[in-house]
């Protein structure tokens, strides 16, 4: 009997859906392997947009680095330790005795009494100081348009704009924004509910960059000192001025230390801050815009020492690691005995 030639065609329908399943299973797993290669590159791309927005903790400790729990030391002071306490403060400006006349509960006499002496630090309640200022307008005949001034004005303003922020003010403003971080409407709130000062972001914002001219003079002093210094640190770090691109540069000494906020990373901030005469020792670590600059450099032992870590962790059977070890630490040991000599 001869064979059916449908079942011949099944057959190789079969086949053919055979076929065309594993290559659907096939491009399904492609699909997969590329999502989760998505996933990845996503997650890289956030974690490096994370790292240029902030370098936060450049030198925090890899995970490979940390102790285990069982291993933690103990908070607080250890035993012995001097204890930590608020001081009494050098002045006194009230004195309030409560005396015990008798017993606050059934009003019977008290003998045995003892005084319990307390010292209350508060801040006392604060009102704008508010002063009426009128200076005059005149004209000279040899030097034309003159006027009087006083110390306390902040801007020769008049008119709609006559109500200014005293130096105080100011003063508690620039501190709360730029030394404390607090952004400018919450600087804002603050002067309100402390004082009854009110200002608006914008306004704040103008008043802090007329600070900042007026302290101009005494930041370029800074600087002209600090090219005088016989060593000086420097570092950098990510910072944000309306969106990321710009660098905080710190320049330091145990006397001083100079705040610049740049756009570029590179040496020339450096060169510009230092001069061209600069005859101190430059400490930094490895940047590359760090290098090639005329004068005597050296490197943060830091980051000598965990680059050495690093090499030990790659290679530990290489053995030109350890000495340089010992010898860097070697070198801080000599640094630590002769400051203590001074």
């Amino acid at each position: 009997m001869d064979a059916d030639p449908r079942d011949q065609r099944i057959r190789e329908f079969e086949a053919e859906n055979a076929a065309l399943r594993a290559q659907v299973q096939a491009q399904a797993e492609r699909i997969t392997q590329h999502e989760q290669l998505i996933r990845k590159l996503q997650d890289r791309i956030e974690e490096l947009e994370r790292a240029a927005a902030r370098q936060a903790a450049p030198f925090r400790r890899q995970d490979k680095d940390r102790k285990p729990p069982e291993q933690h030391q103990k908070p607080g002071r250890k035993p012995g330790h001097p204890p930590a306490y608020r001081q009494e403060p050098p002045q006194i400006d009230d004195h309030v005795e409560v005396r015990l006349t008798g017993c606050p509960h059934c009003g019977g006499p008290v003998d045995s009494l003892e005084p319990c002496e307390q010292i209350i630090e508060d801040l006392p309640p604060v009102r704008p100081h508010v002063t009426r200022l009128v200076t005059y307008t005149g004209r000279c005949p040899r030097c034309g348009d003159v006027r009087s001034t006083h110390p306390m004005q902040v801007s020769t303003a008049v008119g709609a704009a006559k109500v200014h922020l005293g130096a105080r003010a100011l003063a508690l403003g620039a501190l709360l924004n730029k030394h404390l971080g607090l952004p400018m409407r919450p600087t804002c709130r603050v002067l309100m509910h402390l004082g009854g000062l009110r200002l608006t972001p914008g306004g704040l914002a103008q008043a802090l960059h007329r600070v900042a001219d007026k302290a101009k003079g005494s930041f370029l002093e800074l600087v002209a000192g600090l090219r005088c210094q016989p060593a000086v640190y420097v570092d950098e770090t990510s910072w944000w001025v309306r969106n990321p691109g710009y660098w905080l540069w710190v320049f330091t000494t145990p006397d001083r230390t100079i705040y610049r906020v740049e756009k570029s990373r590179g040496k020339d901030v450096v060169f510009d801050t230092l001069g061209a005469h600069f005859g101190g020792v430059l400490t930094s670590d490895c940047l590359a815009s760090y290098e090639n600059l005329p004068y005597t450099l050296h490197k943060c032992y830091a980051h000598h020492l965990k680059a050495i870590a690093a090499a030990r962790d790659r290679k530990p059977e290489d053995q030109r690691i350890r000495p340089l070890i010992e010898r860097l630490t070697g070198a801080k040991e000599v640094r630590r005995r002769k400051v203590a000599a001074h």
